[in-house]
């Protein structure tokens, strides 16, 4: 077997941002789902990035976090080597980016991370590299730190399935880069949907697909679809496979995701609540919404707030604007759902903004002054 285990490496993957990622963001997460985050206290943390890709999320928190310890680990030389170019310009001294697996990882002696975060690694690799995932996880996570993952998951992923196995096995025919042979292989998915086949005109979100791969970034599409490992996996799965490493469901990174309103209807609410364990309760909102993708929390013995700790905590955090209040709509959309919210208590809330950042209980103590109800 060489080195790529089965996994696209002939070109770079795609460079995004992902604020999930951020350790504010998942602090106030932990905190929203009652649970005391890891301590930042001067800023000194220690985070690491498994599958960091071109290095692009963990470089701009590094140089956010002057006082904190970054790793970013992934196995792609040219990955690696951006990174570094990346965090040289920057002039950031408190980075470090490694060229290994996750088995070499595995091997190394890191001082306890307080954040180890992976976006959208796990289900394209092998059931082994998944199993030294987690086994970083578990030697390497500090007790009460937190594992940030997101995964393609089911139910959302099945009817796409036809689509993964058609475009692999036909690019698999194919010589060239990777990003010319997904091309090629969409081209002749799309042929074969033009035969009406069965499989596509039953499943709508099949041909969707197709139809969309032309507008789609020809390296994203490599990645996505010809790595030899393709595992979208039932949250269930994850959940068993994550216990070994002691790690325990938090929340999902996404805030909406956390507030069923966003999500269905009251009716499937009560139901998905309603659920005897976690893990039965999670997987059938997945079916309620049929889930595509998961970002997820797990903590690592993290401790369980009381409710007067909480709100203290919550209190304590800090919220600005990231926009001007003139571009700002009072509604969101969401998994197909539309959620207004033009409310006074909205509009003032803006406009406290709009002065300056504000902590939560300042904002709640002005809104308690203009005759807001504490709820």
């Amino acid at each position: 077997m060489n080195w790529t285990d089965g996994y696209v490496a002939d070109n770079e993957y795609t460079s995004h941002y992902f604020g999930e990622l951020s350790p504010a963001h998942i602090n106030f997460i932990a905190l929203s789902s009652g649970h005391l985050p890891p301590d930042r206290e001067g800023g000194k943390f220690r985070y690491c990035e498994l599958g960091c890709g071109n290095g692009l999320s963990t470089n701009i928190l590094a140089a956010a976090h002057p006082n904190a310890q970054f790793v970013g680990i992934d196995f792609m030389p040219v990955h690696i080597s951006n990174a570094r170019r990346t965090a040289k310009k920057g002039g950031l001294t408190n980075v470090e980016f490694l060229e290994i697996s996750f088995a070499q990882a595995c091997e190394r002696e890191f001082e306890p991370f307080d954040y180890i975060v992976a976006h959208g690694v796990y289900i394209w690799i092998t059931p082994e590299n998944r199993q030294e995932m987690v086994e970083f996880f578990r030697r390497f996570l500090a007790p009460g730190g937190i594992v940030y993952l997101s995964y393609n998951c089911q139910p959302g992923w099945l009817t796409i399935a036809p689509v993964q196995k058609l475009v692999a096995e036909h690019a698999r025919t194919l010589r060239g880069p990777s990003t010319q042979r997904a091309k090629q292989a969409f081209e002749f998915a799309a042929l074969l949907m033009t035969k009406n086949l069965p499989t596509f005109t039953a499943y709508p979100q099949a041909k969707a697909q197709i139809e969309k791969a032309p507008t789609m970034a020809p390296n994203y599409l490599a990645q996505e679809y010809l790595n030899e490992a393709w595992y979208p996996l039932y949250v269930t799965d994850v959940m068993r496979e994550l216990a070994p490493a002691k790690l325990e469901y938090m929340a999902s990174a996404t805030t909406a995701e956390n507030d069923l309103r966003m999500l269905m209807t009251d009716e499937l609410a009560a139901l998905v609540r309603e659920q005897p364990t976690t893990e039965l309760s999670q997987l059938v909102k997945d079916l309620a919404i049929n889930a595509r993708f998961r970002r997820d929390l797990y903590s690592r013995g993290a401790r369980r707030l009381s409710g007067l700790d909480q709100r203290q905590l919550l209190g304590e955090q800090k919220f600005a604007l990231t926009r001007d209040p003139e571009h700002l709509t009072y509604s969101v959309d969401y998994a197909g759902r539309k959620v207004g919210f033009d409310t006074p208590v909205a509009r003032s809330v803006v406009a406290m903004l709009a002065e300056k950042p504000q902590r939560l209980a300042d904002l709640g103590a002005r809104l308690t002054q203009e005759g807001a109800k504490d709820g």
